[in-house]
């Protein structure tokens, strides 16, 4: 989690993607469906497939073999790490502000 950590910061600084993530994380480090996804975060179809995508590319999330539209967390403490930081970034925007 260290290369995570290390350089992730960076990669999930959009909105949809940390969504994605603190939606994934409630689910711990067990698989979750892009359905599940959908449900918990209400992005559209078009953000949350580009969201995956990133993801995925950048090894934030991994996808389970074999099954599409399948995905997880990559350690058991990264949940525990993304809802510490995604709850930080909301709470420095000022209610009304966006990003």
């Amino acid at each position: 989690m260290g290369s995570l950590i290390g350089h992730g910061l960076e990669q999930i600084g959009s909105d949809a993607y940390r969504a994605v993530l603190r939606a994934m994380s409630e689910h711990s480090d067990g698989w979750v469906t892009k359905a599940q996804i959908r449900k918990a975060t209400g992005i559209s179809e078009s953000k949350l497939t580009n969201a995956i995508n990133a993801l995925k590319t950048r090894r934030i999330i991994v996808p389970q073999p074999g099954s599409a539209g399948v995905y997880k967390l990559p350690t058991a403490s990264f949940p525990f790490w993304i809802k510490a930081y995604t709850k930080g970034r909301e709470a420095a925007v000022e209610p009304g502000e966006r990003r």
